[in-house]
């Protein structure tokens, strides 16, 4: 039932809403300002304007509870993206897509529409599309964002408000009608090695790569502070290394997959090695998770020559470990 409270010769109706997630009572206001004169210019009788109120409220409470009307239009914009990385984000998405879309959030979006009550951004489909036209415009430093960035903004702005949708917080998604800047270039598509580039890039792995130390000050355990002279260094790839880049060449796999594999992953008997898990680097540090989809789960053939060499950093990598544990002390 709708409350009715009189504020002068205006009405507040207020109508409860049901409970968030948090057990927390929603409420939903409107103001009624009834006209005090007839079409004639007679003045109305009270129980005329009781009659309008009432049925201003009543029509107000069954739009509400039907959802003709959101429970959260007066929340702005910074206050649903807490809801929503708390609600939807934290739970629904892998954590580095949510740290990834927390970010550009507080780096480009909230700044602009953080203040903006959702009900009116709801509403701003030309100051949306005006938005993102401009961010496809060079700044003072003449740099404009790519394509690709513009779209990946406006992906998690709609995911945003697509998520205030189901919520019934907003009727519907303005972004639904904002279209990206037409693209003034395309991008290059990556290029793959030719045989003379791999055969290069391979013979690079076994050169000596020689490093340049400047001249610095070092602590020694007694605590004695010494000059180190600028000096060369020359050192080969560590053999780890080298089976990286290698496993990526004749793989194709993504950095996450190859960083996530265990010895176990690699059989030797059959040549191959087995994909079903990525590494990925969040706020909370290096997680291991599952490949980004179903079909990321693989069985991957490769030459014996490259199983050859994994099987000898194997061996050295046990050597190591076998060593370090006998040693004294």
């Amino acid at each position: 039932m709708a409350s009715i409270e009189k504020r002068g010769d205006s009405y507040r109706v207020t109508v409860s809403a049901g409970y968030d997630a948090s057990g927390r009572k929603l409420r939903q206001s409107a103001t009624f300002k009834p006209d005090r004169l007839t079409a004639t210019g007679r003045t109305k009788a009270e129980s005329v304007i009781e009659k309008e109120v009432q049925t201003f409220a009543a029509q107000f409470e069954h739009d509400v509870k039907a959802g003709a009307l959101s429970v959260g239009g007066s929340m702005r914009f910074s206050e649903l993206v807490d809801c929503y990385l708390e609600q939807y984000a934290a739970l629904e998405l892998e954590k580095g897509t949510a740290d990834g879309y927390r970010a550009i959030l507080e780096k480009r979006l909230l700044p602009a529409w953080g203040h903006t009550r959702i009900k009116e951004l709801a509403q701003k489909h030309l100051d949306l599309q005006a938005y993102f036209n401009r961010l496809a415009l060079p700044d003072r430093d003449g740099r404009a964002l790519s394509p690709a960035t513009i779209k990946r903004y406006m992906a998690v702005l709609s995911s945003v408000l697509s998520w205030a949708v189901n919520m019934r917080l907003i009727p519907s998604n303005p972004m639904e009608h904002v279209r990206a800047p037409r693209e003034s270039y395309k991008e290059p598509k990556p290029k793959s090695f030719t045989i003379e580039e791999l055969k290069r890039f391979m013979e690079a792995l076994d050169l000596p790569q020689t490093a340049t130390y400047k001249a610095h000050k070092r602590t020694a355990q007694s605590g004695t502070v010494y000059s180190v002279q600028e000096y060369r260094e020359s050192r080969k790839l560590p053999e780890q290394f080298k089976l990286f880049f290698t496993l990526a060449v004749f793989s194709g796999c993504r950095r996450g997959e190859l960083i996530a594999l265990d010895w176990p992953d690699l059989d030797f008997d059959t040549c191959t090695i087995s994909i079903s898990k990525s590494v990925s680097k969040t706020s909370h540090g290096v997680i291991v998770k599952k490949t980004k989809t179903a079909s990321g789960v693989r069985i991957i053939n490769m030459p014996p020559s490259v199983m050859q060499q994994a099987s000898f950093c194997l061996r050295r990598n046990m050597y190591y470990v076998v060593a370090c544990r006998c040693r004294p002390g």
